[in-house]
């Protein structure tokens, strides 16, 4: 047991050094776009930038139990897929709660909905940011 328990757990102990300390970004707002930073484990496959042309609304909300807060990024109805054909996970929409969940926009698709366990965000300097660069973009708190 210890044979497989030693590497298991020193592994798990280098990830929990070296994912905060890599300073990958987690979320940016700049001209590009806004970038939704990826799975730490396969941080360039699963990282996200939408394109301002793109934006239609920003979400934020609050998952109960729990108390986790996202941010969802609304794409426009004919934007791209994220996924080649349409069909990988980042292209379904993504529901937290049952049956009716309070987020209004079903265009929120996995791929560009984040948790922000490992962060937060000033949703003061994110509605400033936006609206510099996308003022036709709003910020939605649903909390």
């Amino acid at each position: 047991m210890r044979v497989v328990l030693v590497p298991i757990g020193g592994a798990g102990a280098f990830l929990c050094v070296i994912v905060p300390t890599s300073r990958k970004v987690a979320l940016r707002v700049d001209a590009d776009g806004i970038t939704l930073g990826g799975n730490p484990l396969r941080y360039k496959a699963t990282t996200r930038v939408v394109p301002w042309h793109e934006v239609e609304g920003v979400f934020l909300w609050r998952r109960e139990p729990g108390n986790v807060r996202y941010l969802g990024v609304e794409r426009a109805a004919d934007a791209p897929p994220l996924t080649p054909g349409g069909t990988g996970k980042a292209d379904q929409i993504r529901l937290y709660l049952a049956p009716d969940p309070p987020v209004p926009a079903l265009a929120l698709k996995v791929g560009v909905t984040r948790g922000m366990q490992a962060f937060t965000v000033d949703d003061a300097r994110l509605s400033d940011a936006v609206a510099h660069y996308a003022p036709d973009v709003s910020v939605v708190d649903l909390d």
